[in-house]
């Protein structure tokens, strides 16, 4: 092999010159690495890509590329450093002799496209199937931040916990606890305020957190929802009317509280 040709001794045997013409070719960008990590040989696609020159790329680490991790698109997903706007796929193959092949796609464009969306994705992910409010995993989360928050500001906050005891009954059809479910969630939503968290807390618990809220402001959203909530009945498989027993408890945040001594303060049970 010439001395041109910016192979070593040490260099993959299966690299021909037809198959480096056929590498060459291709749309992405390759390179071969030897088994202590140093790139030994890449197609032109390579250098475009990462933005250098043949020159800077003798012998050079895989750790000494000029890429660097973006580790919020997920794994394989790379930065040029000469380019904050593109993004490379890496994909590694054994090919042999204990020599790796590196390919460089650039998928910029479909990064792109579904950032336009994460957004969207993210909310999505956040939302109960069942009543269209928050998960609990979502509503934990708002509480913790919210306490945060008014530790931090001092600012008034309180929290709402709503038990549907009567859900928790053996005679209840799955369909027609959906449907309550489903129902008491619209109730939530028509009757909390934009600044307002309303979502599930647990399998038969709703929860509203409400920011900037001292007590009086909870008992007014309390006296909306006690005559919607309170006459809240189905139907058991038995053919009898059941009240489902719907139990409301408040708790004003004070500075002694955490998230976890606020929801006990807003347990139906002790504030009756």
């Amino acid at each position: 092999m010439s001395s041109n040709d910016n192979t070593t001794k040490k260099e993959w045997p299966g690299l021909t010159v037809d198959v480096k013409h056929i590498l060459s070719q291709l749309p992405v960008g390759v390179c071969i690495m030897g088994s202590d990590e140093r790139v030994q040989w890449a197609n032109p696609g390579f250098y475009a890509q990462l933005g250098i020159v043949q020159q800077e790329t003798q012998n050079i680490a895989f750790g000494d590329l000029p890429i660097k991790t973006t580790e919020e698109l997920g794994q394989g997903i790379y930065q040029p450093i000469h380019d904050a706007d593109k993004r490379l796929r890496v994909s590694t193959a054994a090919c042999g002799n204990d020599h790796k092949v590196v390919l460089f796609t650039d998928v910029s464009d479909l990064v792109s496209e579904i950032g336009g969306y994460a957004d969207l994705l993210l909310e999505v992910a956040r939302m109960d199937t069942h009543t269209g409010l928050l998960t609990p995993a979502s509503m934990y989360r708002e509480l913790f931040e919210q306490v945060s928050r008014s530790r931090r500001y001092g600012n008034a906050l309180a929290i709402v916990r709503i038990d549907i005891a009567g859900l928790r009954r053996n005679d209840i059809d799955r369909p027609d606890r959906e449907q309550i479910l489903r129902d008491l969630g619209l109730k939530l939503a028509d009757n909390v305020r934009n600044i307002d968290f309303a979502g599930r807390l647990s399998d038969y618990e709703f929860l509203v957190v409400l920011p900037e809220t001292n007590t009086e402001g909870v008992k007014i959203l309390i006296d909306k929802l006690e005559p919607i909530l309170g006459t809240t009945r189905i139907t058991a498989q038995n053919g009898q009317s059941v009240d489902l027993g719907i139990k409301i408890g408040l708790a004003q945040w004070s500075t002694t509280d955490d998230a976890s001594t606020l929801l006990e303060k807003a347990r139906p049970d002790a504030t009756a």
